[in-house]
């Protein structure tokens, strides 16, 4: 069933008139619901983007945090031409929090919390070109090129820097060897590595993740389940090739084959290539991976039957689109205020509209 609707929208405008009128747990509670809401479509989208509006105000940082990371992922369906705009309505409505935060010196932070939502909020000021958190950044940036070690929170968004330029991946590999002054170092590094598009890359982490003596245990099925996201043919066949040694590590741990199954067969999407795993597993046995093995054979099975998935996809897809073209151009102050409008500018754009 859909939430009363009604309630939603009179909430909304509550909060962005005092957000103390929920205390910290219930407002923590009120953004969990409205992204759970919102990606089983049993709310209005309109209702979230209105609700939205507080967060200006809102001053506990793991709240925003969730904002962020709710509005970040419907930010997935909008469409090439809206994007700019949704960027622009993120800006609006997070700049101040950036600002505020990293006026603070990193320091003087505390928790794991206050130096993750630290280390989030300095990456979108640089995204956002804010001069106080490019300037930050590049002074991490020159510590970690020259050796220093800096702290893991700030790793991934540096690690991004480093490797924009594809010549600088094997001088980070060899850093492995060297940096890191914990398993989380080690595993930051690694994740960034395996974002490698470039095969050859794919080929040596994979060879190396089986032989290294260093390597944690953990981070061999890291490394296998990043590949499987970037080339799933590449890591499928090179799982089934090792699939003794996997077997040997994962095959008896609960959870950890099911785990491993389901990050690389999951990704394969071909008729071949589920008649492949069906077939490979008629003759290795799978250990406690069964529920993992059902579930990848399932999620296969669903990319060339009849679409339905993709088909409600698609409708949510569309459906945020109109909404958030009805909403930017009401608080922007242009005539599109209706959805009927929202009709007729999709149709300007040559957009299809039918569901």
């Amino acid at each position: 069933h859909r939430y009363d609707n009604d309630n939603y929208k009179r909430l909304a405008k509550g909060l962005v008139n005092d957000p103390n009128m929920l205390t910290d747990m219930q407002r923590l509670v009120h953004v969990t619901n409205l992204d759970l809401l919102i990606n089983q479509n049993r709310i209005d989208t309109m209702i979230v983007l209105e609700t939205s509006l507080y967060i200006k105000k809102e001053r506990n940082m793991n709240i925003v945090s969730k904002w962020f990371n709710l509005l970040n992922g419907l930010g997935k369906r909008i469409d090439s031409i809206h994007i700019l705009q949704f960027n622009l309505y993120l800006k609006k409505l997070f700049t101040d929090h950036v600002k505020r935060v990293i006026s603070k010196p990193f320091a003087n932070t505390t928790s794991w919390e206050d130096k993750t939502n630290y280390a989030w909020l300095l990456s979108l000021g640089v995204k956002w070109k804010i001069p106080a958190a490019t300037k930050k950044m590049t002074k991490i940036y020159k510590d970690f090129t020259a050796g220093k070690h800096i702290n893991a929170n700030f790793l991934p968004q540096v690690l991004d820097l480093y490797l924009q330029n594809e010549s600088k991946w094997k001088d980070l590999f060899k850093k492995l060897a060297t940096y890191p002054k914990s398993q989380i170092d080690h595993e930051k590094i690694l994740r960034a590595l395996c974002l490698t598009d470039v095969a050859n890359h794919q080929r040596y982490l994979l060879k190396y993740s089986i032989t290294s003596q260093t390597i944690p245990r953990a981070q061999i099925k890291t490394v296998l389940c990043s590949i499987a996201e970037e080339s799933p043919s590449r890591a499928w066949e090179f799982f089934k090739e090792h699939y003794t040694f996997y077997f040997r590590m994962y095959g008896e741990v609960q959870f950890s084959m099911n785990e491993l199954i389901l990050c690389v067969v999951s990704q394969l999407s071909t008729k071949s290539q589920y008649k492949d795993v069906v077939t490979f597993f008629k003759t290795h046995s799978y250990g406690t991976g069964e529920a993992g093995l059902r579930k990848s054979l399932v999620t296969m099975s669903s990319s060339f039957e009849p679409p339905r998935k993709k088909k409600q996809d698609e409708i949510k897809r569309l459906n945020f689109n109109k909404a958030f073209v009805i909403w930017w151009h009401s608080i922007a102050g242009s005539d599109i205020h209706t959805t009927n409008e929202a009709f007729e500018y999709f149709a300007s754009q040559k957009m299809d509209t039918s569901v």
